[in-house]
């Protein structure tokens, strides 16, 4: 018997079915629904928000010598983000509402700190507010990808000077104690009265910006750095931070030693000729025992994909 056309087009439908066609469309996997122009706007409200947050920083990285290692944070953060784009696209999914959440948090945050005149919140509301964008806007895979960029942008801030101020002293103590032994134990006459050690003829003051404090700060941001793009384990991360604070000292205290060296040298110029290179030059010698101490921990470089 003759079949009609559609007849032989539903048996093709059937085996087209059988031998694997596409599943049907509530089977399917679901896309990420973009909103480019929503993306543009929430991006631009954030920019328009906390540019003025970042000249501020800006001004207080260039007149206080303790937080200059703010210049490089966000290029890092930056930098951190785009080496992870591949990783970003694939890991775009359906946002959370977690994300507002955070927004909200944090410009009431923000507000509630431009209105007290309390500077120091700024750039925690703007991470905890970035945060929330990266949820809302890309989801929690997302999140996770760039949870180090954006976090590490806290190191970019500053703390009231009520919660430096011990750290400071004891740093300062510190780095004045142990530069006056080292001095002794190489011959030099020295005497020192607090943080003013004396050479005959000079003084050398370990003055607060001469503390050790910056260092102490732009190591322990090396240290999440380095712990962050090196292949290890967490113990080894925490064991990394918490070695990054004595060795600051440490390089503080070999700094201090060298200008009474130079003093005793060449008097006051040479002290004020050495003051900036020590500084340089401390913090070479701090990355390079850093560095020596990931490698014996056993820190190695992620292998190529």
């Amino acid at each position: 018997m003759w079949r009609s056309v559609s007849d032989k087009a539903n048996d093709l439908a059937h085996t087209m079915e059988g031998e694997g066609t596409p599943p049907a469309a509530e089977d399917a996997q679901p896309t990420v629904e973009r909103r480019p122009m929503l993306e543009w706007a929430v991006w631009a409200a954030f920019i328009g928000v906390f540019a003025p947050v970042v000249v501020e920083y800006a001004h207080e990285w260039a007149a206080d010598e303790r937080y200059s290692h703010g210049w490089l944070i966000i290029p890092i953060s930056l930098g951190l983000a785009y080496m992870q784009r591949a990783r970003v696209v694939r890991a775009i999914s359906t946002g959370s509402m977690f994300g507002v959440v955070l927004v909200a948090v944090g410009l009431v945050t923000h507000s509630m700190a431009w209105f007290l005149r309390f500077p120091h919140v700024g750039m925690w509301s703007l991470v905890l507010v970035l945060a929330g964008v990266i949820l809302a806007l890309y989801g929690w895979a997302t999140w996770r990808v760039l949870r180090f960029p954006t976090l590490f942008l806290l190191f970019g801030g500053t703390l009231p000077n009520r919660l430096i101020e011990p750290i400071n002293i004891k740093v300062q103590s510190l780095s004045a104690v142990g530069a006056a032994h080292v001095m002794a134990f190489l011959g030099y006459t020295v005497m020192r009265e607090g943080n003013r050690i004396e050479i005959p003829g000079y003084v050398v003051e370990v003055a607060d910006i001469c503390s050790g404090y910056k260092k102490t700060v732009a190591l322990l941001a090396f240290a999440f750095l380095y712990g962050y793009v090196m292949t290890t384990s967490p113990i080894r991360r925490i064991v990394l931070c918490v070695a990054a604070i004595p060795i600051a000292v440490l390089a503080n205290v070999g700094r201090v030693a060298g200008l009474i060296a130079v003093t005793a040298a060449a008097g006051s110029e040479g002290l004020h000729k050495a003051h900036d290179p020590a500084e340089m030059v401390a913090l070479m010698v701090a990355f390079v025992l850093f560095i020596m101490i990931g490698k014996a921990i056993g820190c190695r470089l992620p292998e190529p994909s």
